[in-house]
């Protein structure tokens, strides 16, 4: 993978194709394979599997307004850890200074959606592409394939 910026400071990962066969995808994502039978579709019809991994990190300074800490009181600090969220700071003459890293695992699934009439099902009607998320939290707000010819 080669990760790099642009020059308006947009994050690229940049891959190459990786092709296998139905089998081996099987055998070496066992896991991605269930996700994928779970969906309803069949292995045979999906073109491909692409996952993406995301982290933003954001550092925040908020001043606490309606509350006055005690004199005594040295840089109270706290830590929260999950799957998909680390949140780390510190309370200074306060004011909250902390850091937020927001994680976010996709996984974008095209495939192809049989003509169908009753239940006999042949040649391909339309390619469908289906973004999942890992995380119960993060919500999809937006999905376009476009294919180039």
């Amino acid at each position: 993978v080669e990760y790099y910026r642009t020059e308006d400071s947009l994050s690229v990962a940049s891959v190459h194709k990786l092709t296998l066969t139905l089998g081996e995808y099987q055998r070496l994502n066992k896991a991605k394979s269930d996700t994928i039978k779970d969906l309803g579709y069949k292995l045979s019809r999906v073109n491909s599997v692409q996952e993406v991994k995301t982290e933003s990190n954001h550092k925040i300074k908020v001043p606490i307004k309606d509350h006055t800490l005690p004199n005594n009181l040295t840089a109270p600090c706290f830590n929260y850890t999950s799957p998909f969220l680390d949140v780390a700071g510190c309370v200074i003459d306060s004011t909250i200074y902390a850091e937020i890293k927001m994680r976010a695992d996709l996984q974008i699934i095209a495939h192809r959606v049989p003509k169908q009439w009753w239940f006999i099902k042949w040649g391909t009607k339309a390619v469908k592409v289906d973004v999942i998320s890992k995380n119960k939290n993060c919500s999809i707000t937006h999905n376009r394939y476009i294919e180039l010819q």
